[in-house]
């Protein structure tokens, strides 16, 4: 199986956007943003709407970021799982490593837990 960049981003925002309604807190309006722009970008993932999405998140109170990071986090290692066990590598290319996946939005949920 071969997954285009398109995909992974657009896994990546489904996983985060999952993330973000799991750990909302009612009556906070950013949350509300946020939730809208990650919508708007899985549906159109231009790089306007990529990047008003990372405004809304980076609107968020640190703690707040935080916990959707390890959310996301959490539920992008499910889902990598998930596909490892329910997919079968090409015969003819060599397995890629989970790494691999990876794309650029998980590589800066990542970077956001190292800090």
């Amino acid at each position: 199986m071969s997954l285009k960049p398109e995909d992974t981003t657009e896994d990546a925002l489904r996983v985060l956007a999952d993330a973000v309604h799991r750990e909302r807190v009612p009556g906070i309006v950013e949350f509300r943003l946020l939730e809208h722009a990650l919508e708007t970008a899985t549906v159109t993932p231009t790089a306007e709407n990529l990047a008003l999405a990372a405004a809304a998140f980076d609107a968020l109170d640190h703690d707040f970021r935080q916990r959707i990071i390890d959310r996301a986090h959490g539920l992008a290692h499910a889902v990598a799982d998930q596909r490892r066990t329910t997919t079968k590598p090409d015969p003819g290319r060599p397995a890629r490593s989970p790494q691999g996946l990876a794309s650029p939005l998980l590589a800066a949920l990542n970077q956001g837990r190292r800090r």
